[in-house]
């Protein structure tokens, strides 16, 4: 579904990053554990259409995401229910959100993750969108672990 003219917003950076920066128009990531965020930043230093950036506070981690709208919201790093917020108000016509582990419960790192599945769920049923989850094993992980996409169905 992603186009040379997709706009890629991803809260949690990694494989995915270099993923969607060779499907996508742009792609902003956002990431907030420096040793990570140094890792992914040398792997990915020659991709000209990524704008990776460094959350050093949980402010900056949503407050540094360009106010525009995406065509695909991907939440798979920290503060989740913030980030579906902003999901919410910045998701383009057409577009899908996508929050990762949305099984998961409440943590201190990744936030309120049932608070930001009950948002994404209520948006789905208020803009009349379908919503889809998927039970699947994750790359290096010994446990499956589910995903919900909120928009066109896939």
């Amino acid at each position: 579904m992603l186009t040379p003219q997709s706009r890629v917003l991803e809260f949690g950076s990694g494989m995915s990053t270099m993923w969607y920066s060779r499907h996508a128009g742009s792609v902003v990531s956002i990431e907030d554990y420096r040793p990570w965020f140094d890792l992914v930043s040398a792997r990915i230093a020659k991709l000209g259409n990524v704008d990776y950036r460094f959350a050093a506070t949980r402010a900056d981690y949503v407050g540094l995401a360009p106010d525009q709208q995406y065509d695909l919201i991907m939440i798979d790093g920290s503060h989740r229910e913030e980030c579906v917020r902003f999901a919410l108000m910045h998701l383009a016509k057409g577009g899908v959100i996508y929050l990762d582990n949305s099984d998961k419960g409440l943590d201190e790192t990744t936030g309120d993750i049932p608070e930001a599945r009950r948002l994404l769920l209520a948006f789905a049923e208020r803009e009349g969108l379908p919503a889809c989850e998927f039970t699947d094993f994750a790359p290096t992980q010994l446990h499956v672990q589910r995903g919900l996409w909120v928009g066109p169905r896939p």
